[in-house]
């Protein structure tokens, strides 16, 4: 009896281990984005990846949170993988990805991007962006570049832009954002950040 049990609690260890590592494959979903830490949104929004901007206006002086404004992954739909992120109600609501590195050369930034009854608020035309703001060292906003500019109802789409940041731009993030005074949702998924060097 005592034989048994003991070949069979090693079995039954490696089992287990191999159920494990097999169920947290499975839940960290697709590689993440180049230089972008989950940027498929295949799981949940965790602080050392995403986090929600809270304070402060942006450069044209519009809020950057509301109390009215959601941000939530969203099992229900998807461009790619499983899931996405769904942005709604009133704006404003920002998520920015943790600050990457720079130190020259050109960022290329894609994706994919849905809307459903989006309306402008403050910001004409337009009610939410996918964008790349590059910071100086400090965290200071130096420069931003609109990748993808949302509004109405649309299918999802892909998108990419490219950008170049002064040298005074030491790092770089993605927001996403619904901007002040907009209704409607939006969702996002599958992106993926890539930096090319500059030339000697």
């Amino acid at each position: 009896m005592e034989s048994n049990l003991y070949f069979s609690f090693p079995r039954f260890c490696f089992q287990l281990f191999a159920w494990l590592a097999a169920a947290g494959a499975l839940m960290a979903g697709p590689p993440d984005g180049g230089l972008l830490a989950n940027g498929g949104f295949e799981r949940f929004l965790a602080p050392a990846e995403w986090s929600f901007l809270r304070d402060g206006p942006d450069w044209n002086g519009f809020d950057v949170i509301a109390t009215t404004g959601h941000i939530e992954i969203d099992p229900t739909t998807a461009a790619e993988g499983h899931s996405s992120l769904k942005v709604w109600s009133v704006g404003a609501a920002t998520l920015a990805s943790q600050p990457i590195p720079y130190d020259g050369g050109t960022w290329r930034l894609s994706g994919q991007a849905r809307t459903e009854a989006l309306k402008p608020g403050r910001f004409p035309e337009y009610g939410g962006a996918v964008q790349l703001v590059g910071l100086d060292q400090d965290g200071k906003i130096i420069a931003h570049q609109d990748a993808k500019l949302l509004s109405g109802t649309r299918p999802w789409e892909p998108f990419a832009c490219r950008a170049t940041f002064p040298a005074t731009v030491k790092q770089v993030q993605v927001w996403i954002r619904l901007f002040q005074g907009a209704t409607g949702a939006f969702w996002v998924d599958g992106l993926t950040l890539d930096l090319a060097p500059s030339p000697l």
